[in-house]
């Protein structure tokens, strides 16, 4: 006896996008900029415990004069056009005999939202010296926990995902510079909070070329359209095949590959001739999920055929 694959209905509860994001900034310790040449002497201790979110800050030495002077800055700001960006850098600059030293405590940035959602979080450097031996250490922990996501050996920027909700996630910032030759030396860190909903379509393999299948996601993530393509009045059956996981299979067809189906079938979207198209919201009660998708052509006498399958990947 035949048996007719199961018809799911794929339905998502609409729930508001993360809100109330609040971001606190604190020094875990007291730190200091040093500057020292011809004889002279400034240390300028930089703040420890909460420091504020809403005013750019600088805390700053210099010494000597002339040909024989020194002088440093550090600088911090939240703000940004997200108005969740943390920008701290730091200068150093000598003049014949000298050296300047920028040597912070750590910076603690905490993120947190009234309810649970995701974040991406863009760390992103910039270094330049006219001394190749000015060091410079730079450590960002997004989690706190003793991992390292971007150090001053790493290029570009670099993008990590967080679930956030009323627990802070916190992340440490560790950096100092020194200067100890005549130059110049600047460096700056920005750790861009984008909030979600975010939403990535991968393309998997390729069906037969014939048989038409897209996904798109929307211009603002909330949302997925399945696109199967009917260029006449008289189309064939066609199913949406979504699944939660990759169960490679493959189907009776004119040949492996256009038979070869990959997603699990958690869920089938039934397309008859006058509907092309399925738009499924991804609100943020549903994520992180990833969603695995192909479409099957069904030809007269129950010959399917695949098509191009894809990944989607929602946070």
């Amino acid at each position: 006896m035949k048996t007719c694959p199961r018809i799911v209905p794929v339905l998502f509860l609409l729930t508001p996008l993360v809100s109330a994001q609040s971001l606190t900034l604190a020094a875990a310790s007291p730190g200091f900029v040093h500057a020292s040449a011809a004889g002279q002497t400034q240390v300028t201790p930089t703040p420890a415990g909460p420091l504020s979110t809403t005013a750019w800050s600088i805390v700053q030495a210099s010494a000597g004069s002339g040909v024989n002077s020194a002088s440093t800055a550090l600088t911090w700001s939240v703000g940004g056009l997200s108005g969740h960006d943390f920008l701290v850098g730091g200068t150093c600059s000598v003049t014949g005999n000298g050296q300047s030293d920028v040597v912070p405590g750590d910076f603690l940035l905490s993120l947190s939202a009234a309810t649970t959602g995701s974040v991406t979080i863009e760390l992103s450097q910039a270094f330049y010296a006219t001394s190749a031996v000015a060091p410079l250490q730079l450590r960002v922990d997004v989690d706190n926990n003793g991992s390292d996501e971007l150090t001053e050996l790493m290029t570009g920027p670099q993008q990590h995902v967080r679930a956030i909700g009323p627990v802070p996630l916190v992340i440490r910032v560790r950096m100092q510079g020194t200067l100890g030759q005549p130059g110049y030396a600047t460096f700056s860190l920005n750790v861009a909070v984008t909030p979600g909903p975010h939403t990535q379509v991968q393309h998997l393999s390729s069906g037969c070329t014939t048989n038409q299948f897209l996904a798109f996601a929307a211009p603002l993530g909330d949302s997925l359209t399945f696109y199967v393509p009917c260029n006449s009045g008289n189309c064939v059956p066609r199913l949406v095949v979504l699944g939660l996981s990759l169960q490679p299979q493959v189907l009776p067809s004119v040949n492996a590959w256009c038979g070869l189906l990959l997603p699990s079938p958690d869920a089938l979207l039934y397309t008859g001739p006058n509907t092309s198209a399925y738009i499924i919201p991804l609100p943020p009660a549903a994520r992180p999920i990833d969603i695995y998708a192909q479409a099957v052509w069904i030809y007269p006498g129950g010959l399917p055929v695949t098509t191009d399958s894809f990944r989607i990947a929602a946070y």
